[in-house]
């Protein structure tokens, strides 16, 4: 959602519920799925505490990373917003590849 500020400067809010990954995946599995995710979620959904253990791996593993990814975008949002996106900073930079050409065959 964008809010209009003053000073003709604009707020990006974005809201999203926490419902998690792999639990989300399994409620919204799909009947021609592939034999290995309806097994996981078969499991998932059978064994005794395996969906505890699935919003566990959620919480500690999958949401932290999903919280880094959006700063990044965000961030990366702002900075063409103030139009500072190709002006060389930190965040321009392109990787430079750490993989020598093969030598010519002699």
């Amino acid at each position: 959602m964008l809010r209009p500020l003053p000073d003709g400067r604009t707020r990006v809010i974005i809201r999203q519920r926490g419902q998690g990954y792999i639990t989300a995946a399994i409620d919204g599995l799909a009947a021609d799925a592939p034999t290995a995710v309806r097994a996981l979620a078969f499991v998932v959904r059978r064994v005794p505490g395996a969906t505890l253990l699935a919003r566990g791996f959620d919480f500690l593993v999958a949401d932290p990373l999903h919280q880094y990814m959006e700063m990044g975008v965000l961030r990366g949002l702002k900075l063409r917003a103030e139009g500072r996106y190709g002006d060389g900073g930190a965040q321009d930079r392109t990787p430079t590849s750490s993989v020598e050409p093969m030598a010519a065959a002699s």
